[in-house]
């Protein structure tokens, strides 16, 4: 098998232009119908990269623990991080973590913690009373706009976690 990094940045891709195709078709289908069923259809999109984001990290968890040898794998990942000194990405792991928390459940500490933090934010984050795009049919009911940009960002996040477990544990097979 090859690293869970690398699959993990090659489903992003795919499932960004596998669903951008096929938003792009619905928008069209759009134009001449209001149909539920194509309403539907782009909020299934939405839900599709929310679903992906959450399993790429939930899995990426799993990988690190595996190679790591330990029970909690973001934790030694972050402590590998910060002891390469490289605080940014540290931070930018931490918002991930976070942000997947809150696509999972909602409202709480995680959302609260982004929220303050939301201007600085790589992705998009609303308040509870707001909605993303005044209008859009696709919108689901998500505090974070789990959108290809966020789906890019949490892949690319893991990419870079990996790179830096394994300049810190050669064999390790993230």
């Amino acid at each position: 098998m090859h690293p869970f990094s690398e699959l993990a940045m090659r489903c992003a891709a795919f499932t960004h232009g596998t669903l951008s195709e096929t938003r792009e078709h619905i928008l069209q289908e759009l134009q001449g119908s209001g149909a539920t069923v194509l309403v539907k259809a782009l909020q299934s999109i939405e839900l599709q990269q929310a679903i992906v984001a959450v399993g790429m990290v939930a899995m990426f968890e799993a990988a690190l623990q595996d190679a790591l040898e330990c029970e909690d794998g973001f934790g030694e990942a972050l402590r590998m991080i910060e002891g390469a000194g490289d605080d940014d990405l540290a931070r930018q792991f931490r918002d991930v973590q976070l942000a997947i928390n809150v696509l999972k459940h909602g409202r709480g500490r995680s959302y609260e913690a982004l929220l303050h933090r939301r201007e600085d934010l790589p992705f998009r984050i609303k308040a509870h009373d707001e909605s993303f795009e005044e209008g859009d049919v696709s919108e689901l009911a998500f505090l974070i706009k789990a959108d290809e940009g966020f789906l890019a960002h949490c892949a690319s996040i893991v990419d870079r976690v990996a790179a830096v477990i394994r300049g810190q544990k050669e064999h390790a097979f993230v």
